[in-house]
């Protein structure tokens, strides 16, 4: 290894090693950040759909900003395991929101062609009460 990656390992190594209280929250998010992303890559539903991997990995990089701000260092966790927690918890509910708007269109959509066949039945109900009117 070149001595400026032996210098950056050792410098993140020695980050890791301070308390939790010593670390600021900027540096407790970057020195998580490729446990965020490894969280991401199990949600990916296609490979090659590079947008849903961003998307995916900007949540996740969120999600762990967002873990961040609510960690209290009192609690005896480690933040990598809180930190992977919230993070799946937080796809979870976001999966189930998305689950919930897919579910809401759906129902919109039946309950639109619901309608549209009560008109038509309407409709047609009509024009043979027109045609009877018409034969007498």
């Amino acid at each position: 290894m070149c001595r400026k990656r032996i210098a950056r390992v050792k410098k993140i190594q020695t980050r890791k090693n301070k308390p939790a209280a010593e670390q600021t929250r900027e540096q407790i998010f970057f020195d998580n950040k490729a446990l965020a992303l490894n969280i991401a890559h199990g949600y990916f539903e296609d490979k090659y759909a590079a947008v849903e991997r961003e998307d995916y990995e900007q949540m996740a990089l969120m999600y762990l900003w967002e873990a961040s701000m609510e960690y209290k260092e009192s609690e005896q966790t480690k933040f990598s395991t809180f930190a992977t927690t919230y993070i799946k918890n937080s796809f979870a509910d976001y999966f189930r929101h998305i689950k919930r708007q897919k579910r809401a269109a759906l129902y919109q959509r039946e309950t639109d062609r619901n309608q549209e066949n009560d008109n038509l039945e309407e409709s047609l109900k009509n024009l043979e009460a027109e045609n009877t009117g018409e034969d007498s």
